[in-house]
């Protein structure tokens, strides 16, 4: 518990200081359902943190919420890549498989 409280407490740097301010934005814009203003602050999260694999499908979600289905497709197809194991991977599937009969392909 001790070393959790001084991990906790330990200064950060300017790259923490930016994820987290980026990460409260995002999620600011989503209560807003400002998703426009959510997605560039997901796209500067993987700027920032390419290994966030969770940013990939909240960026494809946005992304299919605003209606740009290939891009979607990519973002998603990209999460399941970095996070096979994932708890959501069926439900991605879905929609995926979902979008590309909504395309018509």
């Amino acid at each position: 518990p001790r070393e959790a409280w001084a991990l906790a407490l330990a200064p950060s740097d300017a790259r923490q200081i930016l994820l987290r301010m980026t990460t409260n934005l995002k999620g600011s814009y989503l209560r807003l359902r400002r998703l426009r203003d959510a997605l560039r602050q997901v796209d500067r999260l993987l700027l920032l943190a390419p290994e966030l694999v969770g940013e990939h499908r909240d960026r494809g979600l946005l992304l299919a919420e605003a209606g740009d289905l290939i891009a979607a497709e990519g973002a998603l197809a990209r999460y399941l890549e970095l996070a096979p194991e994932a708890a959501d991977v069926a439900a991605i599937d879905e929609l995926l498989r979902q979008m590309v009969l909504s395309r018509g392909d």
